[in-house]
């Protein structure tokens, strides 16, 4: 490309002239082209040129009118050089129809023959500048109408978005508003109330889900996010996984079935909570888009990619849901973008689900990827990640010890202290404490649970970090500096990695991020002080 722009047509009566400039000019590096007729000439515009040397004898009315039309009709940005040898005396006596004639043509350079090959170097170097800069700024415009349409694209999509955001948040927030108001109904049986908090929690958890997204592909986007490396245990992950979508599965009347090939290890060594995620959307899309047959997640080894790298693994997922055109395809792991707004108002969802997978599955040296898709029969995706051999061979094969249901007694006897400013949370979390058999005390702003901490003989602090008066990073680091020993752990709304540092930072042990889960709350207790 860069060729057609650099060249020089050459056009002249004889075909001896039009040699002997090609080899003048290839004597100084500039590529010469031959043209034999003005067809080929113009054909030669078309395709791209830098500059054009022209013989007068050449040119007549109707070799001028064909020329102007194919100039004229360049792009706004294109003024091709044209150099025009005349005969000698014509530069000093141009004729009223000499004038006439080149009158049409756009650029013209006159060089009177003889021409000393010095001259006409340097004006033909002169020339394919000027041309040069034509392209630039051909190349400049064009840059900056892609930018503009990728931006106006971009605004387009991010609008969308926010506003399908807008009824992703309210949703759920209605049904939890709404069934919270019924609940106060003295009317209402026990079963409609259990019906009830059925809804809330499911439209909770599903607003929560949604939020933790949208921080987590922000901690993502600002390279605030990390991948821890845990021994493992693959089969345990991938059950926990279907057990949390079986309920969402069963509404619909879907069976989730899943296959681990023979050699893939019991354990490996990964980041368990962004595998697990990775799965919860990528199958929980599934279900969505899924209105009837089986969901199957298979498991196998990859062998490496190359000579002493990582064997992989390989996670399926298939399901028989609507499928995904090419187009749609395109948009799938974008930010802002959901396959199809028709799919958008049928299903729901915000789209962030998949593009946040790719970046956890990209930051396990991984991949999320669409493998197969076919309209009306089903999708196949993919995830891969590098095995890594766990750290200790001999560990039980569980994710997890700890019970998902605390038992009424695992806090017993343990006195408590709760700082926090809201009355709502002091009931919550202190209920939730009560029932594992804690004794808990209050206070409600950071001075007070300075004064109680070193007052009383309490096993452990949840310290709320917003807090006014004294907020919990001021208060922990109070208690440090009068020597409290016992452990702190806070209790904040601030879920990005530079807000929980800072936490650590100011000495609490360790943090929690609200909305507190009651069996998480009292395992990270239990933790500390069991």
């Amino acid at each position: 490309m860069n060729e057609l722009r650099e060249r020089v047509l050459i056009y002249a009566a004889t075909q001896r002239d039009v040699e002997a400039t090609c080899k003048t000019l290839s004597n100084a590096n500039v590529l010469g082209t031959k043209c034999t007729s003005l067809e080929d000439l113009i054909a030669k515009i078309e395709e791209g040129a830098g500059a054009i040397i022209l013989a007068k004898e050449v040119l007549n009315v109707e070799v001028v009118a064909d020329l102007s039309k194919i100039l004229n009709s360049q792009p706004a940005w294109s003024f091709l050089p044209i150099i025009l040898l005349i005969s000698a005396g014509d530069l000093s006596h141009l004729s009223n129809d000499t004038q006439f004639l080149l009158k049409p043509l756009r650029n013209t350079t006159l060089l009177e023959r003889p021409v000393r090959v010095s001259t006409l170097l340097s004006i033909v170097q002169s020339a394919l500048g000027d041309r040069k800069r034509q392209y630039e700024v051909r190349d400049l415009v064009e840059a900056l109408q892609v930018s503009k349409r990728e931006a106006e694209d971009a605004n387009q999509a991010k609008s969308s978005f926010l506003a399908n955001m807008s009824h992703e948040i309210r949703t759920p927030l209605g049904s939890i508003l709404g069934f919270s108001e019924l609940m106060s109904d003295q009317n209402i049986s026990e079963k409609e109330r259990s019906t009830f908090v059925d809804v809330i929690k499911r439209n909770g958890q599903q607003l929560l889900t949604l939020i933790d997204d949208i921080l987590d592909l922000a901690k993502v986007e600002s390279g605030q996010f990390t991948i821890e490396a845990v021994d493992t245990v693959v089969s345990d992950l991938v059950l926990e996984v279907l057990v949390s979508l079986k309920p969402n599965a069963t509404r619909k009347n879907l069976a989730l079935v899943s296959q681990i090939s023979a050699d893939v290890p019991k354990r490996i060594r990964i980041d368990p909570t962004r595998l697990k995620q990775i799965l919860m959307n990528v199958i929980g899309n599934s279900i969505k888009f899924t209105e009837k047959g089986i969901i199957k997640t298979s498991l196998t080894v990859l062998q490496p990619l190359s000579s002493g790298g990582p064997k992989r693994l390989y996670i399926s997922i298939e399901d028989q849901g609507i499928g995904i055109s090419e187009e749609q395809a395109a948009k799938l792991f974008k930010p802002f973008s959901q396959a199809d707004s028709t799919i958008t108002r049928r299903f729901g969802g915000t789209g962030l689900g998949l593009v946040l997978s790719k970046r956890l599955a990209n930051l396990m040296n991984g991949d999320l990827r669409l493998e197969h898709s076919e309209a009306g029969k089903g999708s196949i995706f993919g995830v891969e990640i590098p095995i890594r051999p766990p750290l200790v061979p001999d560990l039980s094969d569980s994710i997890a010890n700890f019970s998902l249901e605390p038992q009424a007694d695992s806090l017993k006897d343990r006195r408590i202290l709760l700082v926090d400013d809201s009355l709502d949370n002091q009931a919550l979390i202190g209920r939730m404490l009560s029932l594992a058999g804690a004794d808990v005390k209050l206070a409600n702003d950071g001075y007070e649970g300075v004064e109680k901490a070193m007052a009383g003989d309490f096993d452990l602090v949840l310290m709320d970090i917003q807090m006014p008066k004294l907020g919990g990073r001021e208060a922990t680091e109070s208690l440090r500096r009068s020597g409290y020993k016992k452990p702190v752990i806070a209790l904040t709304a601030h879920a990005l990695q530079d807000d929980q540092d800072r936490c650590i930072a100011a000495g609490c042990d360790d943090y929690l991020t609200k909305p507190i889960k009651r069996n998480e709350l009292i395992h990270t207790i239990a933790t500390h002080i069991l």
